[in-house]
């Protein structure tokens, strides 16, 4: 438990020195190696971890024919082929996530960047999700950085970072057509017939897949799984979020926010049909990051008191890191309790053998 209040403090800290002109640029750059560090370096690092390194064996083992995403692949080569440990694929990966995902709240257009990166920091669906679903958000932070593609219209530049971003993860290939969807403000009606669409689609996903010829055991798991979304408060915010948010889009008059409401919407509607259909709250991670844009923009137009922008998703961001730490300061899996030290990147000083016990691999 002492980890995290030693992260929640730091965050803190950092974040008060970046609010001062004289130290905002050296607080940025701490902000990130913290950041990256933490991602890196936390033993065991997520739910997932074990299923990484089991799957970089059998990478080693059979090269690039093992996996479709090539880019995940080479990593692991790399690690097996040199004196380095997995630490390595971890550390590569952390550095894409954060960077990522910074250089999208810490825009100039962004008037909420405090705010925002305590809601990222903070709410165990972001920051904590990182850990888990590491080749998704890696093909999100290689997703957000491209953002600056579609709010000058580029589309080839843009469509050239997703198509790098495939190479993570193949569901990444789907947001090619989603810049058609992003770049401007669309009427009401129009995410209407986007959401009936994709209502369409998660109805018929698995037979839609099987026509297509690209169901199989790799991803087909996640479309024919039994697992059922719960109810969920965070989903429920977002709705409530994005009924306000559209209602004032007219004051959204530059790039970053269009973009940004977009983004929303998309997390909404996914995340909705994610009860219909398991798969779909996979496909949210990609636009979960405009959470923490929309909150703090929404608080800020309905509520003009000085500073609840940044009090209200700071104190529910604060609420929900510290139950969710309480909750989860005995598993392990969740709340590691120890930071490795960076000699653990050379093989030899770091037993990942102890976790390569689950076999059951998670695509």
């Amino acid at each position: 438990m002492f980890v995290w209040f030693f992260f929640l403090i730091s965050i803190s800290f950092l974040l008060m020195l970046y609010n001062n002109p004289k130290t905002k640029k050296k607080a940025f750059y701490a902000l990130l190696f913290f950041l990256i560090y933490f991602s890196a370096f936390r033993d065991g690092l997520g739910q997932d971890y074990s299923n990484y390194l089991f799957m970089m064996s059998l990478v080693a083992e059979n090269g690039f024919s093992y996996l479709s995403e090539p880019a995940f692949a080479l990593l692991a080569l790399v690690v097996d082929k040199t004196f380095l440990s997995p630490v390595l694929f971890f550390l590569l990966t952390s550095i894409i996530i954060v960077f990522g995902i910074c250089t999208y709240i810490f825009d100039d257009n962004n008037n909420n960047i405090v705010a925002s990166m305590l809601v990222f920091c903070l709410m165990p669906t972001l920051f904590f999700n990182t850990f888990n679903v590491v080749r998704q958000f890696v093909a999100t932070g290689i997703f957000l950085y491209s953002l600056r593609y579609v709010y000058q219209h580029q589309f080839f530049k843009y469509a050239g970072l997703i198509i790098i971003a495939s190479l993570f993860h193949i569901s990444a290939i789907l947001l090619i057509p989603i810049y058609f969807l992003l770049y401007k403000k669309r009427p009401i009606y129009v995410y209407m017939i986007l959401a009936a669409l994709l209502y369409f689609v998660s109805v018929n996903l698995e037979g839609l897949l099987q026509y297509a010829g690209v169901f199989d055991a790799r991803y087909g798991v996640y479309v024919s799984t039994e697992e059922k979304m719960g109810n969920s408060i965070m989903i429920l915010l977002y709705n409530i979020l994005a009924i306000l948010l559209l209602l004032k889009r007219q004051n959204l008059t530059d790039n970053y926010h269009i973009v940004t409401m977009n983004m929303f919407v998309l997390l909404v509607v996914v995340s909705d049909l994610s009860f219909v259909n398991f798969y779909f709250f996979r496909l949210s991670v990609y636009f979960l990051p405009s959470f923490c844009i929309v909150f703090p923009l929404v608080v800020k137009q309905y509520i003009r008191f000085k500073n609840w922008s940044f009090f209200i998703p700071a104190t529910l961001s604060l609420y929900l890191f510290i139950s969710f730490i309480l909750v989860n300061n005995n598993n392990p899996k969740i709340c590691p309790s120890k930071i490795l030290m960076p000699q653990t990147l050379v093989d030899g000083y770091y037993d990942y053998n102890r976790y390569y016990n689950r076999l059951d691999v998670d695509y």
